[in-house]
């Protein structure tokens, strides 16, 4: 199915060249096949630029069959017409070949028409060395087979060469637009302009081609007229609508000439249309070049403002976590505050009783401030240089046991506050990837499990190393969590500054737990108490937990 569908695009490729290689060659005068103006040649080119170079036979069979006609229709012998329309079959495909190639390796290819560097280059190559190629086979092969007359060649190769290269400055980036579908209509947004613009192109090409009123406008400077609505159509309506006037000019201008409204008087006929290839090629490169710098000033506008769009995403990331930040210090800083507020408070009440002694005072203090270091300490973890959400992460691994001790030193006092008992289940030897971010982890989860405790009960600590995650569980005696309140927590859904108490230091280490690539899942205990589990990669582990999911 495939391979007759490509059959199919090649024939109907073929038939398109034999269509307008047929009209080309009703402008020929000066030979029978020396068309002044030749659309194949940038119909040819376009194609394998925008189809690919399998697409080279279609113009090899659609060359053939034109040249073969024309070769026939004026008398040749079948075998010459045959030979010499294989010959200039060959030559106008290893031109199209040529002129692909040239574009694709210097011209950016496909592209070249939204780039001022590849328009400027493709003007300095493609219509200037390929078309030497057709015009020296098909010129001397005509002159060996049917015997043009040595004084007439001049005038037949300058003919033949001017109109393959205004061909395929005019109608190469047309085909490209039209066979890659990057043409885009110009009439939405701006439908009335468009009108607008093809009426006076009408006008224009009226007065170029002489078809009404010659006789008031024949003596007119009417090409000046043309370059203005050109001007206008590339600005507008970008190099699609650009190219369409310039192609649309092209045919009104040659019909007007080959009827006998010369915009370029000459003595010989044929030059005429000589100069007008010439005037009209002229006018393709000024198009072309404006097409090129407005569409290369639409693309920096448009990474400007993509620019000021990242930009301004990157302001309200910081910004929300600047607000992140501050729930986060004061998360952590209200549980220990709290037990240090606690202590005062039953130091100023034992004070007022007169049941304050010394040993107790300097005890109490000493607590105090352990409690107080612990709590610089995080707060120097908490602000990280960057900007980062994350506390700074620089430092060695660590020992969990130690990162455990640490918290629970930070959490002493309300500890000692509630008469909790702490179990510690925790082997020596496991060492953690970032110990700042599994610290504030489990800080977390331990303020959790200290304020759902009942006074007296137990918080059970413990860890394990199953492959290459280390797996931390944190339990308590308390009531434990609402199942819909717990995976409104978990799922990370809320999290905003006036939800305090709504689980927000369990949703930022959630969030913590994604950026270690690891995994934090709660659960209730029967008959009370809940259970939360903690898990990460281990230092040189691969980068999953042990439910298989990537790391962040």
């Amino acid at each position: 199915m495939n391979e007759r569908a490509d059959g199919i695009r090649l024939l109907g490729y073929a038939l398109v060249y034999v269509l307008v290689g047929a009209l080309s060659l009703s402008t020929a005068s000066v030979q029978w096949n020396a068309a002044a103006v030749w659309v194949p040649s940038g119909f040819a080119t376009g194609l394998i630029l925008a189809k690919g170079r399998a697409y080279w036979p279609s113009v090899s069979a659609g060359s053939f069959a034109v040249n073969l006609a024309i070769n026939v229709g004026v008398g040749l012998p079948l075998e010459v017409a045959a030979l010499l329309a294989i010959l200039i079959a060959a030559a106008n495909t290893g031109e199209a070949l040529l002129t692909a190639f040239l574009i694709e390796r210097h011209a950016y290819g496909q592209s070249f028409l939204f780039h001022t560097r590849g328009v400027i280059r493709f003007l300095l190559i493609a219509p200037v060395f390929p078309p030497l190629i057709s015009v020296v086979c098909g010129v001397t092969a005509s002159s060996f087979l049917v015997g043009t007359q040595s004084d007439g060649l001049f005038e037949v190769a300058l003919t033949w060469y001017v109109a393959n290269a205004a061909g395929i400055l005019i109608f190469t980036g047309l085909t490209v637009l039209a066979l890659s579908n990057r043409v885009r209509s110009p009439v939405p947004g701006r439908p009335l302009e468009a009108v607008a613009l093809v009426v006076s192109l009408c006008l224009a090409i009226q007065a170029l081609c002489g078809l009404y009123l010659t006789d008031h406008i024949s003596e007119w400077p009417t090409p000046y007229m043309i370059a203005p609505l050109l001007v206008w159509a590339a600005f507008r309506f970008g190099a699609g609508g650009a190219l369409a006037a310039i192609a649309l000019v092209t045919a009104g201008a040659s019909l007007g000439t080959l009827n006998g409204f010369v915009v370029f008087p000459s003595e010989l006929p044929w030059r005429s249309l000589v100069y007008l290839q010439i005037y009209l090629a002229v006018l393709a490169i000024v198009t072309l070049c404006v097409s090129a710098a407005v569409a290369e000033a639409e693309r920096v506008k448009s990474e400007l403002e993509q620019r000021v769009l990242a930009r301004t995403r990157t302001v309200e990331q910081l910004l929300d976590q600047r607000e992140t930040l501050m729930m986060l210090v004061a998360h952590d800083l209200r549980s220990p505050l709290a037990g240090v507020s606690n202590t005062i408070e039953a130091l100023e009440t034992a004070a007022a009783r007169g049941d304050l002694d010394a040993s107790t005072l300097t005890s109490t203090l000493a607590m105090m401030r352990e409690t107080c270091k612990a709590l610089m300490v995080r707060i120097a973890g908490l602000i990280a240089p960057d900007g980062d959400q994350r506390p700074s992460t620089a430092g060695p691994t660590d020992e969990l046991a130690a990162i455990v001790r640490r918290v629970l030193v930070a959490h002493r006092l309300p500890l000692l506050h509630h008469s909790l008992a702490t179990e510690l289940a925790i082997p020596d030897g496991l060492r953690t990837p970032e110990p700042a971010v599994v610290e504030h982890i489990l800080d977390t989860v331990i303020d959790n499990a200290i304020r759902h405790s009942p006074p007296a009960g137990a918080i059970r600590i413990g860890a394990r190393r199953e492959g290459a995650c280390i797996v931390v569980d944190v339990s308590d005696e308390g009531p434990g969590i609402a199942p819909e309140r717990l995976a409104r927590i978990m799922s990370g859904d809320g999290v905003g500054a006036s939800q305090e108490g709504a689980g927000l230091g369990l949703r930022l280490a959630r969030r913590y737990t994604d950026w270690l690539g690891g995994r934090l899942t709660a659960q209730n205990l029967a008959p009370r108490g809940a259970r939360f589990e903690f898990e990460f990669p281990a230092p040189g582990g691969m980068p999953q937990t042990r439910h298989g999911r990537a790391a962040a």
